[in-house]
């Protein structure tokens, strides 16, 4: 099998718009990241491992009116939903449209898992974009209500030029190691590695639709903390781990806690013990567990269902 699972797209003139969402409750637990404790990765957990953000809330419209021959400008609250897959946010247009909810209201839940997420806007994910920058629980929202709750903040990425030192040297590699998924092959044509760069974005919790979007959404966790990344991205490129992270996206095998299992068949892999264990740690432990002898059949049935479900998504296509 080759290495390199390309698919030939022409980048986007224009950058695509990235948010990075950060919860604003963040603080330190007390409780270290299995397997990064007295390692110079230490990580302390300092949010809780899921929160939910509300997908219907407010944001500040403004009603142009014509009064004694001036117009003014009046401010309302506008309710505003976000509904997976649709990229209009607007309450009353979405009702004049016959948009409703999903049936299964999980379909629509936001969810942060251990405290951050990136999106980009494009595809179905710009209803999602847009809900998140403009509803009144983003507190780096200036035309939000003072009264609102506070429950995450934009973060907004490589605007301040700093000397140089350690922090970036260590985003030039960073920025190298994504650099190295893609390849230019003419003029404005690019491959993207398809399979690593789906796999770093099952680790780190971007939503994204294209491979542009993807690999400018990788960039802006660069910034955020190269060294996290680079330590979770290097262990990523290991066979294992990336195998791992694809049967997820196929929907061959998922976590439900702590346990590591298949979705069609009745039959659990592995378990990776107790506490919270965030999602690039599952992957990394199953990743490791798969590396020794004692799992040596189940790597094997795994590599094979894992081969299946490649072949039955080629065939789709």
């Amino acid at each position: 099998m080759p290495e390199l699972g390309f698919d030939t797209a022409e980048l986007q003139k224009e950058k695509i718009p990235i948010i990075f969402i950060e919860l604003v409750d963040r603080r330190p637990s007390g409780f270290i990241l299995d397997g990064t404790r007295g390692t110079k990765y230490e990580s302390e957990l300092d949010s809780p491992t899921a929160r939910f953000i509300p997908n219907v809330g407010f944001r500040r419209v403004f009603k142009t009116e014509t009064i004694n021959g001036k117009e003014v400008k009046t401010p309302i609250n506008e309710p505003i939903r976000w509904i997976k897959n649709e990229t209009e946010i607007s309450v009353q247009k979405q009702k004049e449209r016959g948009i409703v909810p999903n049936k299964q209201t999980r379909e629509d839940k936001i969810i942060i898992e251990k405290g951050t997420f990136s999106v980009a806007r494009e595809g179905s994910y710009v209803g999602l974009y847009d809900y998140l920058l403009e509803a009144f629980y983003n507190v780096s929202n200036p035309n939000r209500s003072s009264s609102a709750s506070d429950i995450y903040r934009v973060i907004e990425l490589g605007k301040d030029e700093e000397e140089l030192n350690e922090m970036d040297f260590l985003i030039a590699d960073a920025t190298a190691f994504v650099k190295k998924l893609v390849q230019k092959t003419g003029t404005k044509q690019y491959k993207y590695n398809e399979e690593k760069i789906n796999a770093l974005c099952e680790m780190f919790a971007v939503y994204a639709e294209t491979m542009p979007g993807k690999v400018e959404a990788l960039m802006n966790m660069v910034k955020f903390d190269p060294e996290a990344f680079l330590q979770k991205a290097t262990k990523m490129e290991q066979t294992k781990a990336t195998e791992i992270s694809h049967a997820l996206q196929l929907n061959v095998v998922t976590f439900k806690g702590n346990t590591f299992q298949y979705v069609e068949k009745d039959k659990i892999i592995a378990t990776l013990g107790t506490g919270n264990i965030s999602h690039a740690n599952k992957i990394e432990k199953m990743a490791d567990l798969f590396g020794t002898p004692d799992f040596k059949a189940q790597y094997e049935e795994f590599q094979l269902e894992l081969e299946i479900a490649k072949e039955n998504a080629n065939n789709k296509q």
